[in-house]
């Protein structure tokens, strides 16, 4: 949400959350297979939590363009 809210603003922000995502990822990975366990059995709560962070980025990402193309008098920022 934060990447959909500031992408508007400086596009650099969406490569930068995909490379903590992509980092996330491999850190997970490693410690999976160093460890030799399996994850804990996870909740419904994660599902849900994702599909409404996929169906509420939109609607952030039109929020912070509105945002910040009202937050400069010239209209967005250069």
């Amino acid at each position: 949400m934060f990447a959909c809210f500031y992408v508007s603003l400086q596009p650099i922000v969406s490569f930068i959350a995909m490379i903590g995502i992509f980092l996330n990822y491999w850190v997970q990975k490693y410690y999976l297979f160093n460890r030799y366990k399996r994850p804990v059995p996870g909740t419904d709560f994660i599902n849900d939590a994702l599909y409404q962070i996929i169906y509420l980025g939109p609607l952030v990402y039109s929020f912070g363009s509105l945002t910040w193309s009202n937050f400069d008098p010239k209209g967005s920022p250069p």
